[in-house]
């Protein structure tokens, strides 16, 4: 699979068309929806990367590979602080996006990279 989530299409009613991958989704299984956006910076020319947009985590195009946190042991310490939920948190997904659309009403950026690299700095801080 691609290692990035890109728009393949752009359809006449503002809904887009999702195809690649987003990694170390953490607790996305135990959510409704997913909120995706993008990674890193943009360049003018990334604008199919640039998007954010949220959509419902049993689409029936969506593959999870799910798989350990790196602290997930934390449930398993002897102390009571930050432990988590030992029998259901702590999952870590990889998701496989072929083809997902996504419909207008839940895109909130669409190709403007110059938001991209605010939106992922604030996500991170």
């Amino acid at each position: 699979p691609e290692h990035y989530l890109r728009i393949v299409d752009r359809k006449s009613d503002g809904s887009v068309v999702l195809r690649g991958s987003k990694w170390h989704q953490t607790g996305t299984l135990n959510s409704h929806y997913m909120i995706v956006m993008p990674g890193q910076r943009l360049s003018p020319n990334e604008t199919d990367f640039a998007i954010a947009c949220a959509i419902p985590v049993d689409h029936p195009k969506l593959k999870y590979v799910v798989g350990r946190q790196s602290c997930d042991t934390r449930s398993t310490e002897s102390t009571s602080f930050d432990v988590g939920n030992c029998y259901y948190g702590g999952q870590e997904s990889v998701i496989l996006f072929d083809d997902v659309e996504v419909p207008a009403s839940c895109i909130f950026m669409n190709g403007e990279i110059d938001f991209a690299t605010e939106l992922v700095e604030r996500f991170t801080a």
